[in-house]
């Protein structure tokens, strides 16, 4: 029987990155075998206006932003959590598209994986 485990911790995905600019983070490899599915926790602080996408790709140059994952910051301190199963991407990004005014934006990410 394979087991089903959850990364033992929460990988940083930013760390207290200015939001004042557009931006991209680095991408998450995420496209072996075992990968079920990842769960992404962002927040930010003070007041960015703008937007956060998740964005997939198979060679980590061409990258579709996946549908219906996406949060507006709306100018206030906050917090989104996204949880996408059925991985069929080797990577994952994301992006800050800044409309106004500032803030700073920190995130994990654990990943979901059958061992055997």
């Amino acid at each position: 029987m394979k087991n089903v485990t959850w990364s033992a911790a929460a990988s940083p995905l930013a760390t207290s990155n200015p939001m004042t600019a557009s931006v991209n983070s680095d991408q998450i490899q995420v496209g072996d075998p075992g990968v079920l599915g990842v769960f992404i926790r962002l927040a930010w602080t003070s007041t960015p206006v703008g937007t956060l996408t998740l964005e997939a790709s198979n060679d980590g140059l061409l990258w579709t932003a996946l549908d219906g994952i996406s949060d507006a910051t709306g100018g206030a301190a906050g917090a989104a959590t996204w949880a996408i199963s059925d991985m069929y991407f080797q990577y994952l990004r994301i992006v800050y598209t800044r409309t106004s005014s500032s803030g700073t934006l920190t995130g994990t990410y654990n990943i979901k994986r059958v061992r055997g």
